[in-house]
């Protein structure tokens, strides 16, 4: 088991800008071709902090 959490970083292949790590394999998902990224994209994607979404309360005030 690998000890690099799932989430999305830089694509060994370097065909596409990121690629998804399933926390085993590299996955088919990928996102922005590298001559094709947007302008917008001002930082690469970090994996989410699950342990922040379990605390987040979901009651309406």
């Amino acid at each position: 088991m690998s000890s690099i959490p799932p989430g999305w970083y830089q694509d060994p292949s370097g065909e596409f800008q990121y690629r998804y790590w399933d926390g085993q394999r590299w996955t088919t998902k990928t996102a922005y071709p590298k001559n094709d990224q947007p302008a917008r994209l001002t930082e690469e994607p970090q994996p989410a902090n699950l342990a922040q979404q379990k605390t987040r309360s979901t009651s309406a005030s």
